[in-house]
């Protein structure tokens, strides 16, 4: 006998006490692996709820029923329809040459120091972009000078400005009307 302490438990004390570790260390196991499974659903439960508030059904697939394939199917449609009205109504802004930010950037970098601009409108009809840009200007030829530079710009296809504004009329208020392909 090398070691001297090999013979203070019995062979039966020694399986009993190892059996006793063994139940520990799986029952540690099991509840830490319980502890993560759920660490995961709470982690998963943010974006489950998101989806349920934005109307999005989350379907599981069942292959027993004939019924609730045709049901998931009618759903998958409908759900695919709405995907292709909200694709169509971006269109417009995808399909267009020049984003309609870059064109509001070139009204804002063509506005002279006495023009100042009040408020911007975009509309697109699918082919063509109109903005309507609205403001003040301090001096007439200021009204004239704006309207030269977006004239100049080739994002515009048309610059439009009411006489009356270009004359001064109106205390200095004014309406550029823009359209392009944007």
């Amino acid at each position: 006998m090398n070691n001297p302490m090999a013979n203070l438990l019995t062979h039966d004390a020694y399986r009993e006490m190892m059996r006793t570790q063994r139940a520990r260390f799986v029952t540690i196991a099991a509840l830490l692996l319980l502890f993560l499974g759920g660490l995961a659903a709470l982690s998963l439960m943010p974006s489950y709820l998101l989806l349920r508030m934005n109307g999005i059904e989350v379907h599981v697939a069942s292959v027993s029923s004939s019924s609730s394939t045709t049901q998931s199917i009618t759903a998958d449609r409908a759900v695919l329809a709405r995907a292709q009205q909200h694709v169509t109504a971006l269109l417009p802004f995808v399909a267009s040459s020049t984003l309609p930010s870059s064109a509001i950037l070139g009204v804002l970098n063509a506005r002279g120091a006495g023009i100042s601009i009040d408020h911007i409108t975009y509309a697109n009809d699918g082919k063509h972009g109109t903005i309507v840009v609205s403001g003040t200007a301090k001096m007439r030829q200021s009204v004239e000078t704006f309207r030269q530079s977006l004239t100049s710009n080739v994002i515009f296809a048309s610059v439009s400005i009411p006489v009356g504004a270009l004359a001064g009329l109106g205390n200095g208020k004014f309406q550029a009307t823009l359209t392009g392909n944007f």
